[in-house]
């Protein structure tokens, strides 16, 4: 009886040891065609933008030297501190950093946005931030699904990036992290539309979540040990997002307060208002650039970044 409950043990093993490893294998596969992910860092590069959605489609490094964009949609300081550390480790070159600062970069609706996903997981230790919320055991399980089944979904990137594409990019038109999108906020319902998205990041939230803090300060004090310059930049937005935030919080008091957080040595680039005429024309939606504001913008923070003196050391 003993005997062949083992033979049962041992063939079920044989099967499933070979169908977890395939599973694994095509997990890892599926996080290598996160090409959105992992951009193209050019040697030498001295200027990385970290940051969200803001930076991925407001930020062209092809028109600022020796930038490559590192941010994607949904990050927040959580994902920027490990990423910048994977950056600190594999980019001698690297000399400053690019964060983008906006009235909802550090509320609990930022930080409460951590799903482990494969365009995350190799940069980010998801069990070191399980621990730190004293939710190691959610995030070890995620993790483990993830590395087993995190192809499961996503079989036309197999097929289109994988196999046809033979493992090399997209077509689309992804420059060292910068992804160009299209589209003019200039359809009716404008206002109500920038009222709706402000209300969702903000009210109701915590402004200062003490997860978004603790990581912007291990951000700081990572770029201090690494002689990092940190630059800090407030993005532009619509008048009509900008009316609703202002009904839903103390803005000035709110900039007074990160730049208690970040304290000397950070630099402070305001360009909220920039780009607001004609009226939607160089936005895509309430808060986010379309190429030709994308264009225009990364001009505007050239010549702020050139100002700040961060072109004057080439390796």
């Amino acid at each position: 009886m003993r005997s062949g409950k083992l033979r049962a043990l041992a063939r079920t093993a044989a099967f499933l040891l070979p169908l977890l490893c395939a599973c694994f294998w095509l997990s890892r596969w599926n996080e290598r065609l996160a090409f959105v992910a992992r951009p193209d860092i050019p040697a030498g590069a001295r200027i990385a933008f970290l940051g969200d959605s803001h930076v991925v489609d407001s930020l062209d490094p092809g028109r600022i030297d020796g930038a490559f964009n590192f941010a994607s949609d949904g990050e927040s300081y959580i994902h920027n501190f490990y990423k910048l550390r994977w950056l600190a480790e594999r980019v001698p070159s690297l000399r400053s950093i690019v964060l983008p600062v906006d009235v909802h970069s550090f509320s609990s609706y930022r930080a409460n946005r951590m799903p482990v996903t494969p365009e995350w997981a190799r940069y980010i230790d998801y069990l070191e931030i399980g621990r730190l919320r004293g939710r190691w055991p959610h995030f070890a399980r995620e993790l483990l699904v993830l590395r087993l089944f995190g192809f499961r979904g996503e079989y036309r990137r197999f097929w289109e990036q994988g196999l046809l594409a033979r493992g090399r990019p997209p077509a689309a038109n992804i420059d060292r992290g910068f992804i160009p999108r299209a589209g003019f906020f200039l359809k009716k319902g404008r206002i109500m539309r920038g009222q709706r998205r402000a209300r969702r990041q903000l009210q109701g939230v915590e402004l200062f979540s003490p997860d978004m803090v603790l990581y912007f300060n291990r951000i700081l004090g990572l770029a201090r040990e690494r002689g990092l310059k940190v630059v800090l930049v407030r993005f532009p937005v619509t008048p009509e997002y900008l009316r609703e935030v202002e009904t839903l919080v103390a803005v000035k008091d709110f900039y007074a307060r990160v730049r208690r957080l970040a304290g000397p040595g950070v630099s402070f680039i305001d360009r909220h208002q920039a780009l607001q005429h004609p009226p939607g024309r160089f936005f895509r939606d309430a808060q986010h650039l379309n190429l030709d504001g994308a264009e225009r913008f990364s001009d505007l923070i050239r010549s702020d970044l050139e100002r700040l003196g961060l072109f004057q050391e080439k390796n």
